[in-house]
Order: C-alpha cells, then sequence, then structure tokens
C-alpha cells in the first residue's frame, strides 16, 4: 500500500534531508529529491506527486512558487512546509502558505515524532479524498438509501468548499476529526450502525461551519481578538444549528454541534451546560477537534505532537471534557495511526 505513493523532497541546497529521504525510502515509497525551488517547480510539471516535503531557508516567494507549481500542476498533492523557527526577515508569504499548505512546521522539526506522522496522514488524507467516493468513508448507515446518502454527502462537500472561500485561514482537514471522532465514539461503545455515530460522523465533518456567519474580518484578524469579535465568534455554533436543521438528515449533527463548545463545568458556550446535560456525541466531537486544533500547525505556532496533545487534554479532563471521553480518547491515540484509521473506514 505505502508503495504506491510518490513523494517530492525539497530542499536549498545546504540543509540535509538525506535522513528524511532514507526513512522514507525504508517505508516503501517512491521518493525523489529536488536541490532548490527551480528544481522543483520542474520536477512538479513532470511527474505526478502524493506529497510534497519542501524544507526551505524562509516564508518567501520560494516557498510559494513550490507550491503554487503543486497546485497548478497536482491540486490534490498535499505540500508540508518546514520553515526556520526564528524568521531572519519579514514573512510577508507566510498567510499564503498556512492557508493553502497541508502543514507548516517550524524547526525545530522532530523526524520521528512530528515529521513522519505528519506525511503518513498526508499521504492517508490524499488517498481517502481522492482515491475514495466520500459516501463510503462514514459507517455503513441506512445502506438502502444510497442516493440519498451521496446527496447529503455533496452537499457536506459543497457547505466546507463554501467555508473555505469565506475563512481563508482556516485549514480544511475535516477527514482527520471525523477519523478521531469515529474512533473516540467506538471506544465509548457507539457501534457503526447506530444512528448516533451518523451524527457524529456529520458534525465532524462539518465541525466549523457554523463559521459562515462570522464575519471573515473576524475570522481573518491577526491580532489578539476583542469583546465584541469574541462576541461574533460565539455565536458560531448558534448558525451551525441553524444551517443544518434545514437539512432533516444533519437535524442530529445540528444539536451536537450546537452544544460541541460547552465544557464538562459548565463554563462553555452558548448556554452553560455542564456534564450530562452535554449531548455525548457534543462530548465526542469537541475533544476531536481540540486534538485535532492541537496537533494542526497555524501561522503562529507549531504543531504538538501527539504526546504533547494527549497530555494536555488529560490535564482537561474534568474542566473542559468528560472524563469518560478522555478515557476513550487515551484508548484510541496510543494506538493511534491515522493512515490505518481513515483507510479502514473507506472500505
Amino acid at each position: 500500500m505505502a508503495g504506491a505513493a510518490r513523494l517530492l523532497v525539497v530542499h536549498d541546497g545546504e540543509g540535509d534531508g538525506n535522513s528524511l529521504v532514507e526513512q522514507l525510502r525504508a517505508l516503501r515509497y517512491e521518493v525523489d529529491v529536488a536541490d532548490g525551488v527551480g528544481p522543483a517547480c520542474f520536477m512538479l510539471r513532470r511527474t505526478d506527486y502524493t506529497t510534497v516535503i519542501a524544507d526551505l531557508p524562509a516564508a518567501d516567494s520560494g516557498a510559494l512558487a513550490v507550491l503554487r507549481a503543486a497546485s497548478r500542476s497536482h491540486p490534490a498533492a498535499r505540500v508540508i512546509l518546514t520553515l526556520p523557527a526564528v524568521a531572519s526577515a519579514a514573512e510577508p508569504a507566510l498567510p499564503e502558505l498556512s492557508r493553502a499548505a497541508y502543514r507548516c512546521l517550524r524547526q525545530p522539526v522532530g523526524l520521528e515524532d512530528e515529521l513522519l506522522p505528519v506525511v503518513r496522514e498526508a499521504i492517508a488524507d490524499h488517498r481517502s479524498e481522492f482515491e475514495r467516493p466520500i459516501h463510503g468513508f462514514r459507517p455503513r448507515v441506512r445502506t438502502s438509501k444510497a442516493p440519498v446518502e451521496e446527496t447529503v454527502d455533496g452537499v457536506i462537500r459543497a457547505m466546507q468548499l463554501a467555508l473555505e472561500f469565506h475563512d481563508h485561514s482556516a485549514e480544511r482537514r475535516p477527514r482527520r476529526v471525523v477519523a478521531m471522532a469515529s474512533e473516540i465514539a467506538r471506544a465509548c461503545g457507539i457501534s457503526d450502525e447506530d444512528v448516533d455515530m451518523e451524527d457524529i460522523y456529520y458534525a465532524a465533518a462539518l465541525s466549523d461551519i457554523g463559521k459562515i456567519g462570522v464575519p471573515s474580518t473576524v475570522l481573518a484578524k491577526q491580532q489578539l481578538l476583542n469583546e465584541a469579535d469574541w462576541a461574533e465568534l460565539r455565536r458560531h455554533p448558534e448558525h451551525a444549528w441553524r444551517i443544518l436543521r434545514e437539512i432533516p438528515q444533519l437535524r442530529g449533527a445540528a444539536d451536537l454541534l450546537f452544544a460541541a463548545h460547552e465544557q464538562w463545568d459548565g463554563q462553555g458556550y452558548p448556554r452553560g451546560l455542564a456534564q450530562e446535560r452535554i449531548p455525548a456525541g457534543s462530548r465526542v466531537v469537541s475533544l476531536a477537534v481540540a486534538w485535532d486544533a492541537m496537533t494542526s500547525a497555524r501561522a503562529h505556532r507549531r504543531a504538538m505532537s501527539h504526546e504533547e496533545a494527549r497530555l494536555e487534554i488529560v490535564a482537561a479532563s474534568g474542566t473542559l471534557f468528560d472524563p469518560t471521553v478522555v478515557a476513550a480518547f487515551e484508548r484510541v491515540v496510543d494506538t493511534w495511526n491515522p493512515e490505518l484509521s481513515t483507510i479502514a473506514h473507506a472500505a
């Protein structure tokens, strides 16, 4: 399976990418190497790559050139950028890089515990989105209504695209959230045939959809949000509920998302629900979204390792998160392999 993926490793000619290349080839991936931006752009025009890993000296026009060449030639390719820990100059290209790349990682990047897991996730994400029909990914419920399911899945994808157009800074990786939420739900005893699993799937896939109702000026803001900004942002669960309630098959997901920002200790929003008053599916989705946010890079911070994120979530057990859901998460994350998880549920 892994041998079918073809990867391009790009470096600036000064760094040593040999360790990464050797590790990837040991994992039976086909790996090409480009010494610099020019050769990388040339190779991207000639070869179809699953994933591009670019280790570049700055978030500058060179990094943009690689990203745009990949986008033009292979829109499905996942591009992972590793950039210096401290910028030597202004980085005007960073917002576009952060928005369009699969991941932007700041050095130092651990090969075994950070970069290789991201590469596996990128390959799995590529396979699941472009080599499998989307309706096959989710749990097999109500199989007698496949045309309806396909229609709903098309609506979900259209909503995700609409959100991308509205929120340019948002990273659209809903399949990671869906995969983690599904695994946590199973660990909590929810079966694939249970209608609750379908609601969790839909809610995870559309976890940010309410942000369509938040002004883009708030979503794109680089400085700290003020009270008025936070008031706008905290309305997104209500927006999600109002949007999804219009589609009968998504009403269960609407209810879950309305409560997905509540906290176990009652300090969340919009209604200040606590403990068992929060729907079980909302508690699952909330944790999966938090895990994805922690382990995803942002313009202002690096991605946490899986272990760092695990410790953060465990520390919030009983305050932010349901202790039972946290315990289920720990059982899942101990053996978490996003490539295997995604492919297993796509069958």
